[in-house]
């Protein structure tokens, strides 16, 4: 999901907010290399996990494909999760087509 759907959104924000050129506000250039630098490091972590998956694949037990998710792939989740925290806290609310975790917890008109 981060591939198909998150990072093209996060790329098209970046190209809307550098638009303009030299005209760009201060801020949003700012906020745009903030982007960039949280996007290639989701990046790199989200193809760590995928590498991780396929190497995973190959041990022989149960067990020992158990305790390498458990040491390997938790805290890359955990790093991705904390990457795209600081994209969505980046981003207009309007743009994500799911709701954030804020919304889900705290909405109260279902």
């Amino acid at each position: 999901m981060m591939r198909t759907k998150i990072f093209p959104m996060v790329n098209r924000n970046i190209a809307s907010y550098t638009s303009a050129g030299e005209y760009t506000p201060s801020y949003l250039k700012e906020t745009a290399k903030e982007l960039i630098s949280f996007v290639d490091e989701t990046a790199s972590n989200v193809k760590a996990l995928e590498d991780e998956l396929k190497s995973i694949k190959s041990l022989p037990s149960y067990k020992e494909k158990s305790l390498a998710l458990l040491k390997n792939c938790i805290s890359l989740q955990e790093k991705i999760r904390g990457g795209y925290d600081a994209i969505e806290g980046k981003l207009d609310t309007t743009l994500f087509f799911y709701p954030k975790y804020r919304e889900l917890f705290f909405r109260l008109d279902f």
